[in-house]
């Protein structure tokens, strides 16, 4: 009697949560706007409150990234829930941008930079936001090319249909399946306390978000050495080349020495029978920069996933 019953909560579950998913992109959808900034990279990212009724993975569905991502960026662990009202940094890929002129359609968000000191429109379209000055002055009606400080400018649109990730993102479905086939023994066994709130109190949407926003890869936390080279030449971007994350991910690092800590992109995995058995970790010239390592070779600390 206890196993058909726990099997008509998850099934019961199953239905809740679909229509709870269904809310989450409504949510989402909604936003006036977007706007953006920019980091010390040149790398934009968007500053989102976390509704109700969201979840890291919808929310990482929304704007075409991996939610690994988000827990590595925002130093969230594996096994928390996030709170309504928690701030997430998101970052942008300017590659899904809308950068046409004029408003495309109605079904697309304007995103908006706003200008700091000392920018030009050069750098942030060419350099920001990737795209033709052109575009930038028409679809701003700018009159003049110098800009001033807080200007607003809107720098594309973004579309409202989820661009996809080049890693791939469960589909609602899947994780309706997942649920079912995956997260029965461990409601039953791994969360009995949790199950229980479930039999006596109804599904809460905390319990669904417990649940619901395990990650697809596992995320490590490491110590290694990283290494690079004097003749790189590249000071700008922050790559790297590692054993076995997984490429266009994200990864944090942090030499222990300067306690400096940056996040760099995984481009791909160190080559075999090129570098000693030691070396976990091959970075840019600006990586290094960054983390004020002084020797081609450094011990760091690593956070990412497999």
């Amino acid at each position: 009697m206890l196993m058909r019953y726990c099997v008509a909560q998850i099934i019961l579950f199953v239905c809740l949560s679909a229509n709870i998913f269904a809310q989450s992109k409504i949510d989402l959808t909604q936003l006036d706007t977007i706007i953006v900034q920019v980091d010390d990279e040149a790398r934009a990212f968007y500053t989102h409150n976390v509704k109700p009724s969201e979840t890291l993975y919808s929310i990482a569905r929304f704007f075409g990234i991996h939610a690994n991502d988000l827990l590595i960026l925002n130093n969230i662990a594996p096994d928390s829930i996030i709170p309504a009202g928690a701030i997430v940094n998101i970052p942008i890929n300017t590659e899904y941008l809308i950068r046409e002129a004029r408003q495309p359609s109605e079904n697309c968000i304007p995103v908006i930079y706003h200008v700091k000191k000392r920018e030009t429109l050069f750098k942030i379209s060419q350099v920001y936001f990737n795209q033709g000055i052109e575009s930038l002055i028409i679809r701003n009606e700018v009159k003049k090319l110098s800009l001033r400080p807080d200007q607003a400018l809107v720098v594309g649109w973004w579309p409202i249909s989820q661009p996809q990730s080049n890693q791939e993102l469960p589909t609602i479905e899947q994780e309706i399946l997942n649920v079912k086939s995956k997260n029965f023994e461990i409601l039953t066994h791994d969360h009995p306390t949790q199950l229980e709130s479930i039999h006596t109190s109804g599904i809460t949407y905390d319990s669904l978000r417990l649940i619901e926003k395990r990650p697809s890869f596992v995320i490590s936390n490491k110590n290694g050495i990283a290494i690079w080279e004097r003749s790189d030449q590249n000071t700008e971007s922050l790559l790297v080349l590692h054993k076995t994350a997984q490429t266009g991910s994200m990864i944090k690092l942090l030499n222990p020495v300067t306690e400096r800590s940056i996040v760099a992109t995984v481009v791909g995995q160190i080559p075999s029978n090129v570098y000693t058995e030691d070396v976990d970790l091959i970075v840019s010239r600006a990586v290094a920069q960054k983390l004020g390592a002084l020797d081609t070779r450094f011990q760091v600390q690593m956070t990412y996933y497999d």
